[in-house]
């Protein structure tokens, strides 16, 4: 999935994590601007590592007029995995609580 990729790609680099530089990583590994996958692949060849600056220079220069149903697609992903991501961590708050419950109640048991 391209927003994992690119949640990942975030963390890879020195570039703070915001709309801007998850635009410019999604679009890259989405492979719909190729022009800013060359021009990304070209930073990273003097830098391995992309910072803020690096960052907004790749957006103004190949993202900042992308088409408004891509910006709407990577929007919705985006809310996607994040509500996943609160249901999977809601989930094993759920398991975690249980488990101590049974923890608890085989306490009691070994003691009485």
């Amino acid at each position: 999935m391209v927003l994992r990729a690119a949640l990942t790609m975030l963390g890879q680099h020195d570039a703070r994590s915001n709309p801007l530089t998850f635009a410019v990583f999604y679009e890259h590994l989405a492979g719909i601007n190729t022009k800013l996958s060359r021009a990304i692949d070209e930073c990273l060849k003097i830098k391995p590592r992309l910072d803020d600056e690096a960052i907004a220079q790749l957006y103004h220069e190949h993202v900042s007029e992308v088409d408004e149903p891509a910006m709407r697609r990577a929007s919705g992903e985006l809310e996607r995995v994040m509500s996943g991501m609160a249901e999977s961590a809601g989930k094993t708050g759920d398991k975690a609580g249980a488990f101590g419950q049974t923890l608890t109640g085989l306490e009691v048991a070994l003691k009485g």
